[in-house]
């Protein structure tokens, strides 16, 4: 739900882009392709990473020529599968004076997320196909509005992810930034 600084969405690593492409096009309204690149900070006061599951983000994007700032917050804090975040996102003017006063209250970029996001919109939730640098493609299917609380509207993006037969993996329960530090790691260990 995009509503009250709550955000409801499951993501999927996806396997047949092209037909669910289709699908979207036929059951969905296209809203377009964007280019984002996202960058991951960490406070130096306070690691995000050190929880088993991670349960905190900080991100800056930047989207053509538009930026801002998120906090998300997933819960239940620590767990393994969460159901929904608390997410605080705002407008950034100044790019450059934003980054300088991270850099100044020792904020620490952790990883930088290029996407290609492809966008519709299907009876009241964004769903997304996500081309990710170095992950490959992944879908994601985000509440627009309350279907009627936290696990009524997961079941509404479940049943519309059958709809438009995405084919697709285990749920993607920890994040594109902690896939990226994860396949890092693994790299360098070769």
């Amino acid at each position: 739900m995009a509503d009250k600084n709550i955000e409801i969405e499951i993501k999927f690593s996806l396997h047949n882009p092209t037909a669910v492409r289709v699908r979207l096009n036929k059951f969905g309204r296209y809203k377009g392709k964007k280019r984002e690149i996202d960058t991951y900070f960490i406070p130096s006061h306070r690691n995000f990473l050190a929880p088993r599951y991670p349960f905190e983000w900080l991100r800056l994007r930047e989207r053509e020529r538009k930026y801002s700032f998120d906090y998300k917050h997933y819960h239940p804090e620590g767990a393994r599968i969460t159901t929904f975040c608390d997410e605080y996102q705002t407008p950034i003017e100044d790019l450059n004076s934003f980054k300088k006063i991270l850099a100044a209250l020792d904020f620490k970029k952790l990883v930088v997320v290029d996407k290609t996001r492809e966008t519709w919109l299907i009876e009241g939730v964004i769903v997304t196909l996500d081309k990710i640098k170095s992950l490959g493609w992944f879908i994601e299917l985000e509440s627009e509005k309350n279907f009627g609380g936290i696990e009524k509207t997961r079941d509404k993006l479940f049943n519309l992810l059958g709809k438009i037969q995405a084919k697709v993996r285990e749920e993607e329960l920890r994040g594109y930034p902690y896939r990226l530090i994860e396949k890092e790691k693994s790299g360098s260990k070769k």
